[in-house]
């Protein structure tokens, strides 16, 4: 995992979650190893500067993602939206996109 670039706080969590653990099903008669959710967090104020760093960090994990033959489906790729204050005209409004793909809220 280290070389792959996961290092740090992220190397533990990964190491102790899947310390001890096995789990690998069979794909096309190979068995293989998956990874089933990825979750990311955002706290902002402003949609506005909110949504172009939520694409651009979507970018960056499409790219490692890619980097390290990973995929992602794009039909289950979803966000949820919590704020208090806004409108709910305002939260129909917000939009992120993935590879140039509208996300469903």
């Amino acid at each position: 995992m280290r070389k792959s670039g996961v290092k740090g706080v992220a190397f533990n969590w990964f190491h102790n979650y899947l310390t001890d653990r096995e789990h690998i099903p069979p794909l096309n008669g190979i068995l293989s190893l998956f990874a089933d959710d990825t979750n990311i967090f955002y706290i902002g104020s402003n949609e506005e500067k909110l949504n172009p760093l939520m694409e651009v960090d979507l970018n960056i994990l499409s790219e490692w993602f890619e980097k390290n033959r990973l995929t992602i489906n794009i039909e289950k790729i979803t966000f949820i939206l919590f704020n208090k204050s806004m409108k709910l005209s305002q939260i129909n409004r917000f939009s992120i996109k993935y590879n140039k793909n509208q996300l469903q809220k």
